[in-house]
């Protein structure tokens, strides 16, 4: 007798993991697992399934990760051009002012809008870098059927003021209690940067946090490094060792650009993982040492959300492509590092080790988050990993589907109503917020 399941899914390729492939494979899921992967003929006579999605003609593969996403600076796209970008630094005086005029609705809706731009280019899960308003985010993660790790903006410096220790506590244990049992919403805690929080602040944190999770923005600015080197007489992630934030675990550094060799080996030893986010990396940075990456460090990429980037991890991917092999060929004359295969790897696997979560592969017992994908522009497809990485678009995206529930089908959304959504944000969001930019930049 067959066993009863939720869904299969039928591909004429089945990417399980950046080193396997299978061809006419299927992939069953029950409940938010995937049950069994293997041979389509012998999957269909084993399982008997509520749906079955016939992709024959399309590749299935692991949804992507987005490491490092700011969903509530949705707004600020096309706001910061050539004329804001060299302000020093851009968080101080751009993003976080901006962040700071938000009312909660226009956060829910930057939130929400950034989801459906995320989630139609391939991405399953995500690591929020820290919400100024996370509840609207978690109400958007909900309504969308979408999932990730929500953290809160975390800091209590900023240009002079200082705030209350124990109200920034108290607020992330609250979202820690309130989404403790929920599948779609985990909770981490997250430092904005090291020069805005407290050595109060980052004990309690230290405490609060040890066995949640934790991301914060280092090595991302010189004026962090140097602060760093007069307070603490060591460089950024030399300093969170010594305050024991490397005790975290898991623990995502977002840019980490400017990371010395020494806190690059550091790095690996205390098993953390970097987010880079190509786009706004580059602009904002320069060239990232991941091109060569001597210790072997976990990454994965970020988009670092829609005010720099166009939230399409596979964009990214071809970035980071491009700007490493330019480094790594103009200064040793190496063509082959940064491989296809290891961005894929940090698009799926390398994030699901990040984040401590069962992620980012196709097998018996991970989390039901799969992506099926167009082939037409990747013909004749004769390595799949990398026609995807050099020629995929989140365009060539055609199902996603989180924590087993199919949200989108042939490119559209069965949980919202997209249009309707676009029409709202039209309508009663946009001048509000287009007042306030205005206002910010004059």
């Amino acid at each position: 007798m067959a066993n009863e399941v939720d869904l299969i899914l039928v591909g004429g390729k089945v990417i399980l993991s950046s080193s396997t492939i299978i061809n006419n494979g299927a992939v069953v899921i029950k409940g938010n697992k995937i049950v069994d992967v293997g041979n389509m003929d012998k999957i269909i006579e084993r399982y008997k399934a509520m749906e079955i999605l016939d992709r024959k003609d399309s590749i299935i593969l692991p949804g992507f990760t987005d490491c490092h996403v700011h969903t509530q600076q949705m707004f600020l796209r096309s706001v910061i051009n050539d004329k804001l970008l060299p302000m020093p630094p851009l968080w101080t005086e751009v993003l976080i002012p901006f962040e700071k005029k938000l009312t909660e609705e226009e956060a829910y809706y930057s939130s929400l809008f950034s989801l459906i731009q995320m989630i139609k280019s391939g991405v399953t899960y995500f690591l929020e870098a820290g919400a100024p308003y996370p509840e609207p985010l978690a109400k958007a993660i909900l309504d969308i059927s979408g999932s990730g790790i929500v953290t809160k903006a975390t800091y209590d410096i900023y240009k002079g003021e200082k705030y209350d220790v124990k109200e920034i506590i108290n607020a992330t244990k609250a979202l820690i209690e309130k989404y403790k049992e929920n599948e779609h919403v985990d909770v981490w805690c997250s430092i904005r940067q090291l020069m805005m929080v407290s050595d109060e602040l980052i004990s309690n944190l230290r405490e609060l946090c040890v066995d949640r999770g934790i991301t914060y923005h280092l090595g991302e600015y010189q004026g962090e490094v140097d602060f760093s080197l007069t307070k603490y007489g060591m460089r950024p992630l030399e300093a969170m060792d010594a305050l024991k934030i490397t005790n975290i675990k898991p623990t995502v550094i977002a840019h980490g650009v400017y990371l010395s060799t020494e806190e690059q080996r550091l790095a690996k030893e205390r098993n953390l993982s970097i987010s880079w986010s190509p786009t706004s990396d580059s602009i904002l940075m320069g060239n990232h040492w991941l091109a060569f990456n001597q210790y072997n460090v976990n990454f994965c990429l970020g988009s670092d959300g829609g005010a720099l980037s166009t939230l399409d991890l596979l964009i990214e991917a071809k970035i980071a492509r491009g700007v490493g092999k330019s480094l790594s060929v103009s200064l040793v004359y190496d063509k082959a590092s940064l491989t296809s295969k290891a961005l894929f790897s940090a698009l799926t696997e390398n994030a699901g080790i990040a984040l401590n979560k069962k992620i980012g592969k196709i097998e018996p017992g991970y989390i039901a988050n799969l992506i099926t994908m167009d082939v037409r522009n990747l013909i004749p497809l004769i390595d799949p990993i990398e026609g995807i990485i050099s020629f995929a678009t989140g365009a060539d995206v055609k199902d996603v589907i989180i924590n087993g529930k199919v949200v989108i089908k042939d490119r559209k959304f069965l949980t919202i109503n997209e249009l309707d959504i676009m029409q709202r944000v039209n309508d009663n969001i946009l001048s509000r917020v287009k007042d306030k930019i205005v206002e910010l930049i004059k």
